[in-house]
């Protein structure tokens, strides 16, 4: 998972931190249901004309794994690199990886403990965290569910 900086290999980052509002969260919460419901390759040709007017569908994360980006945003942290960890793309399992203040961090660690998330380290020279799972990016999204209403109403 590390590059050879220490740092997450990361891509095609897209800084998401303006899109800080929940209203962000449920549109890609509801892309993503109909992306689950979809029985075909998610980077087909063919998916790509069935959902190109899906805004979510081309901010240039991998499918299924934008509600989780999206809910640490809204929780406070900065993602900086995800995967959803499908045969074909550069991760294994899905994860998410970020960075938080140490305050957010107790909010995170509970969503996770709750949806059966794993939390882990990434080491290197710019340390950050990693949620993921095995196998299953269905957990990532409970996660994320679960973190979103954890947060305070407005």
């Amino acid at each position: 998972m590390s590059a050879s900086d220490g740092l997450v290999d990361n891509q095609e980052y897209v800084d998401m931190r303006d899109w800080d509002d929940i209203e962000s969260f449920e549109e890609m919460w509801e892309f993503e249901k109909k992306a689950l419901r979809y029985r075909g390759d998610l980077d087909s040709d063919e998916a790509m004309e069935r959902f190109e007017e899906e805004e979510f569908y081309s901010v240039g994360l991998d499918p299924l794994i934008g509600s989780t980006v999206f809910a640490l945003v809204l929780a406070g942290a900065v993602p900086f690199s995800s995967c959803c960890g499908r045969p074909g793309h550069v991760e294994t399992e899905p994860l998410v990886a970020f960075w938080c203040p140490e305050d957010v961090l107790p909010r995170i660690e509970r969503a996770a403990a709750k949806t059966g998330a794993g939390l882990r380290g990434t080491g290197g020279e710019h340390p950050g965290i990693v949620v993921h799972h095995e196998s299953d990016i269905a957990v990532l999204r409970r996660f994320a569910r679960a973190l979103v209403r954890s947060l305070p109403k407005d």
